[in-house]
């Protein structure tokens, strides 16, 4: 009889040192706790204002023409262009195309009949390039322009904006079920648009690998995003990417930007993942539906990069290691030399999650970095260890008042089965190497021992054919235990198998 159950339709295919993987997701168990004790916890529900506004923050380094272009296709292809607002820091030097003007050039070939049409929504923090120092402190100064909107973006300066994408995005996020849920992830390039200017037609980017790590105090850093195939549905995520966020803005004002983190780039996405988490806030990718922002991906020799900032390079060494100590005191990861701990209390972690369950939420080990996983497998929401300061933000709802029945704790969902054969699949897979090392050995000695065997073999015969007053069976008893020892010996010596 054929089973009608049908296998989990979201599924993500990877590669890690070399050996292929393929990850089954279940995003319908995502917002319940792994712990059947807390089976019937929930994330608080999401809030939808009846007209929702957008902030939209962009930290554009010498990046003038894309950055206007990002601008023009956000409102030309909002449904409501009047409720989109900007913030960009554009960090320029001399001679450079200005973002705004780039922007306005574009608008006025577009509505003619209007003056930079929308220039007001635009607010700009003009900066010289060459005093940047990095994206985490041009991501504060970009905080810094949010005013009172409902929804707050983040996303690079060279972007691209599909139709409705205002409200699409809102429908998208409000499928997560979570008013703390927080879209992030690399959106896919521009040959990912479907015809038309339509979404994507399978697949979604997600973020979910890591460089490798040869030492525990390394600094975790994103591998690029992962391809989700038929997705539909929104998936929980251990990471944030600086490419696109897009959450309530409280978010943004709760769990800010690092203002002391110079020159950080490489670990500044996995710091913003474990603020945003402890502070009770969890990551998303986007599904297809949802993935209306896409990203120029092309390779611009020519294309400016705050390290080549000359200015200040004679102070860099020392700041950028003193900030980075900074980042590994924050994450509990060993270190040596100086250390900036100021406001740590204000930028570091939050209280609501604790920074060991960021930890082994995301696959991170502080102690030994070969115990790394990358966080592939299907996430599940973690209940707040300290939930005050979330109910303080939502007033009428608590952790511990959902009346939501408790899953039973011996259901195993088929993604859970499916991924733990991928994981013997893939340990088989990366041991066969060394398993056949072992077997041509044990190969090599077996004649040996197979003669070793034929001794006590041969004595029991003889026994057999002259003895016949009772003593052959204690020694045949005997050899028998020597034989037993001999195989034992041999056993102890196979290197193990898995079945």
């Amino acid at each position: 009889m054929t089973s009608t159950t049908k296998k989990p339709k979201q599924s993500l295919y990877y590669e890690r040192k070399k050996v292929p993987h393929r990850a089954y997701l279940e995003p319908s168990i995502q917002n319940v706790p792994i712990s059947p004790a807390a089976a019937h916890l929930r994330p608080p529900p999401p809030r939808l204002p009846a007209d929702p506004t957008h902030f939209i923050g962009i930290a554009s380094y010498r990046d003038g023409f894309k950055c206007g272009y990002t601008l023009w296709t956000a409102f030309a292809n909002a449904r409501y262009p009047d409720r989109v607002f900007f913030g960009v820091v554009d960090q320029t030097g001399p001679g450079d195309l200005i973002c705004l003007e780039e922007y306005c050039r574009r608008a006025n070939a577009t509505w003619p009949d209007h003056d930079c049409r929308y220039k007001a929504n635009i607010k700009i923090d003009a900066r010289d390039a060459r005093l940047s120092k990095g994206p985490v402190i041009a991501r504060w100064q970009q905080q810094q322009l949010i005013g009172d909107q409902d929804f707050c973006m983040e996303l690079d300066a060279h972007s691209k904006f599909l139709a409705d994408w205002d409200v699409e995005i809102i429908k998208d996020w409000v499928r997560t079920e979570n008013e703390m849920a927080v879209f992030s992830t690399y959106p896919m390039a521009y040959s990912y648009i479907a015809p038309g200017d339509k979404i994507a037609t399978h697949y979604s980017s997600h973020l979910a690998s890591y460089l490798e790590r040869s030492h525990e105090y390394d600094i975790p850093v994103i591998g690029g995003y992962l391809l989700i195939d038929d997705s539909e549905v929104p998936q929980m995520s251990a990471l944030w990417g600086g490419c696109l966020s897009f959450s309530k803005c409280h978010a943004e004002k709760r769990a800010p930007m690092d203002k002391y983190m110079n020159w950080i780039f490489w670990g500044e996405e996995y710091l913003r993942s474990m603020q945003l988490w402890t502070h009770g806030y969890d990551m998303y990718s986007p599904s297809r539906h949802g993935h209306v922002v896409f990203h120029n991906w092309t390779n611009d020799p020519q294309k400016k990069r705050f390290w080549d900032n000359v200015t200040t390079l004679a102070d860099k060494p020392r700041e950028e290691a003193i900030a980075y100590n900074r980042l590994r005191t924050m994450l509990t990861l060993p270190f040596q030399g100086e250390v900036d701990t100021r406001e740590l209390h204000r930028f570091g972690p939050g209280r609501v999650r604790s920074i060991a369950q960021f930890l082994n939420f995301s696959g991170i080990s502080n102690s030994n970095a070969s115990l790394d996983e990358w966080p592939t497998a299907q996430r599940r929401w973690v209940p707040y260890s300290v939930p005050d300061e979330v109910e303080a933000l939502l007033p009428g709802w608590t952790l511990h008042a959902s009346n939501v029945k408790a899953i039973e704790s011996h259901a195993t969902s088929e993604a859970v089965v499916l991924n733990e054969l991928e994981k013997l699949a893939a340990k088989l897979h990366g041991e066969r190497s060394g398993q056949n090392a072992s077997v041509y050995a044990l190969d090599a000695n077996r004649v040996s021992y197979e003669e070793a065997l034929l001794h006590p073999r041969r004595d029991v015969a003889q026994r057999r054919e002259v003895s016949r007053n009772g003593n052959f069976e204690s020694m045949a008893i005997l050899c028998f235990v020597m034989a037993g020892l001999l195989a034992l010996a041999v056993l102890r010596r196979r290197p193990r198998s898995y079945k």
